[in-house]
């Protein structure tokens, strides 16, 4: 798919946080995250990756809740959520995987962001937005 139309897809889901700071959840109930880049990252097998709330792009949620929602588009959630902020295209990159990850799954799904080494000959680091089950859940 073109980036134009990525960009112009529909989706109706949304990630939201559930304040626990036990599970390291300290965006405020209810909020919408967003996940950004992970500068330097470690060529490991996995990377774990944190959620951060919309409204200040800082405070972290280890974990996202999916949320439906009214049908928007990526250039809709960008308009709204960051503004006239200008995103690099590795900002716009990792909206969508998280768009994409969550649009399958059902209400009140919990998730969690971690990068996966992959590669033969040349390693690289992926991001990916899955599913988590909770123990006792």
């Amino acid at each position: 798919m073109a980036e134009e139309e990525l960009m112009t897809k529909a989706y109706d889901k949304v990630l939201i946080a559930k304040y626990s700071p036990e599970n390291k959840c300290f965006v405020d109930e209810g909020e919408v995250l967003t996940i950004v880049p992970k500068g330097n990252l470690p060529k490991k097998d996995h990377v774990k990756h944190l959620f951060v709330s919309i409204t200040d792009l800082k405070t972290k949620s280890q974990y996202g809740w999916v949320k439906q929602v009214k049908e928007f588009t990526v250039d809709d959630f960008i308009g709204t959520h960051y503004g006239n902020q200008e995103l690099t295209n590795e900002q716009k990159e990792h909206i969508l995987i998280l768009l994409n990850s969550i649009s399958g799954l059902r209400d009140e799904t919990p998730v969690a962001a971690t990068y996966s080494q992959k590669g033969f000959m040349e390693k690289k680091m992926v991001l990916k937005v899955h599913k988590v089950l909770f123990h006792g859940a």
